[in-house]
């Protein structure tokens, strides 16, 4: 395993998840999902999977990927940084292994459990290491680009802007682009549409901020990005089938 690790010190996160409904986004560490029951639509890097119970679904830096109507979901969520890793330059040509490894799944409940219940890194992350070991043993690697650069860019800098008055000609604009090519990648390469990706980015803040206290429905709305507290509503409704006011009291 030393030919793709050397271990320092970087966050680590390591948990159980029952949602894995995240709009695209971008960073410069490895992100693994180990799904245990459920199923859930993934994309990364222009691919898409239909994940199911007992795939692993790898993601390298810098590589472009969402998530999208997680059913039933039970997964294991890894993200690491390289740099605790020391993770080879090369990328996967296939994020999915359907793992039938039971040494590498003992290793996932393993890491998970430690992890959680003693919040240690020092025993985490030569555990998180191994897992990666075996996992890359079942993996194409390729030296090719991880990703569009176009697309990265128009990810982060909708990630960086989402709080703004947000268009395709805003977009468009500050990236020196035409407007139907922005439109193209979202509903041909991310699979999803400009204004629903938006709006994704604008009620993961909302959900922050109404856990808050000292915060009303009105600069939620506002400090989420939402141009009117009505428009607000209407997406808090459509995505989580609730009120941003009934969710709030109902301390989830």
């Amino acid at each position: 395993m030393d030919k793709y690790f050397r271990e320092s010190k970087e966050r680590l996160i390591v948990t159980n998840t029952y949602s894995l409904d995240f709009p695209p986004h971008i960073h410069d560490e490895v992100e693994l999902v180990y799904m245990l029951q459920g199923s859930c639509s993934a994309y990364c890097a222009d691919q898409h999977y239909e994940l199911k119970a007992g795939d692993c679904f790898l993601v390298f830096p810098e590589q472009v990927h969402h998530y999208q109507n997680s059913r039933d979901c039970h997964a294991y969520l890894m993200i690491v940084h390289p740099k605790q890793l020391d993770l080879v330059q090369q990328t996967p040509v296939h994020a999915v292994y359907p793992c039938e490894d039971e040494d590498l799944k003992l290793l996932l409940d393993l890491t998970v459990r430690e992890y959680e219940t003693q919040k240690d890194k020092e025993v985490a992350i030569p555990l998180l290491r191994a897992v990666l070991g075996k996992l890359l043993r079942h993996y194409t690697l390729t030296d090719d680009p991880v990703q569009d650069n176009a697309v990265q860019q128009i990810v982060r800098y909708c990630s960086s802007h989402y709080k703004e008055p947000l268009t395709v000609s805003a977009v468009a604009k500050a990236l020196y682009r035409s407007q139907s090519y922005i439109s193209h990648t979202f509903s041909e390469r991310l699979k999803i549409s400009f204004s629903d990706y938006v709006n994704s980015l604008r009620l993961d803040e909302a959900i922050r901020l109404l856990k808050l206290d000292g915060l009303s429905i009105e600069q939620v709305a506002e400090l989420s990005g939402f141009p009117t507290t009505r428009t607000f509503h209407r997406a808090f409704r459509n995505k989580y089938g609730i009120s941003p006011r009934g969710y709030k009291k109902s301390g989830l």
